[in-house]
This record gives structure tokens, sequence and C-alpha cells, in this order.
């Protein structure tokens, strides 16, 4: 179980499953992306090479303040 063995990666494992982000998406992400007060993250180059925005329910923001209070680079988390 995730939770169990590696609790240090259930924020992304949250963030993924509330925002539909693919791997490569969220892993590239910087905080540039993220727009806490519109709730709403940015990729840059999707799947098919345009950008998207993605909404942030509370589940995704609470994700990512955690992992915002690690102080490290989105990208990081590979």
């Amino acid at each position: 179980m995730i939770a169990a063995d590696f609790p240090e990666h259930m924020p992304e494992l949250d963030l993924a499953l509330n925002t539909g982000l693919r791997l490569g998406e969220m892993y590239h992400l910087t905080w540039e992306d993220v727009d806490l007060a519109r709730r709403m993250v940015t990729v840059q180059h999707s799947k098919n090479g345009d950008s998207r925005h993605v909404r942030l329910n509370q589940q995704a923001l609470a994700a990512l303040g955690k992992l915002l209070g690690r102080r490290e680079p989105l990208g990081q988390y590979s």
C-alpha cells in the first residue's frame, strides 16, 4: 500500500487522482504553472503539444500545499 510503504509520495498520488494529470505533465510542472488564487494549473505542453488548464479541487489544493511545504521545485518528485 502506498500510504504505508511510501507516505512521502501521497501528495503526488492525491494530485494525480484529483486532477487527471498525466505523469509527464505532473512532473514537468513548475510553481509558476500553479495559480492557487484561481485554483488552476497550467500544463504548458500537453500530450498533443498544446497548453491546457486544469482546475484544482480541495484535495488537489491540499496536496499542492504539502508539496509547497517541502520548498522544492515541483519537477523534483519523479
